[in-house]
């Protein structure tokens, strides 16, 4: 638990003057408030559909290996979890750097790194 409090103590935007809770608060509700964004339904009409796929060994290697990726965000740190699945949302670092209290250039500097250690650990077939 204290490892917890010093985790969100740490990306605190002192120039904001959050507290951890709004903090906390504040990045949840960007997260939520995208993934809800991302479910709206369409018609079938407005559905863009791929063209069909003969090759399912190639896809069933692909669904393996985002099941190995998103196994191996989970094993990150919070804080590096938290950027990358923004990152992978669609976000702008300057935008993660805002929620993630970082300064932009410590920002693309982590996704950066955070991206060469899952593709690492992602061919290697790693767990940890």
């Amino acid at each position: 638990m204290a490892e917890s409090a010093n985790f969100r103590s740490t990306v605190q935007p002192a120039n904001l003057g959050l507290s951890c809770g709004t903090h906390h608060v504040a990045a949840t509700h960007v997260l939520r408030s995208r993934r809800r964004k991302a479910r709206q339904f369409t018609t079938l009409d407005d559905a863009e559909f791929p063209p069909a796929s003969t090759d399912v060994a190639a896809e069933v290697d692909a669904a393996q290996v985002l099941q190995r990726l998103y196994a191996l965000i989970q094993c990150l740190e919070p804080l590096d979890r938290e950027i990358i699945i923004l990152h992978l949302e669609g976000l702008p670092a300057d935008e993660i750097a805002e929620i993630a209290g970082l300064t932009s250039t410590n920002t693309h500097t982590k996704i950066h790194r955070i991206r060469q250690l899952l593709a690492t650990r992602v061919n290697a077939g790693d767990r940890a």
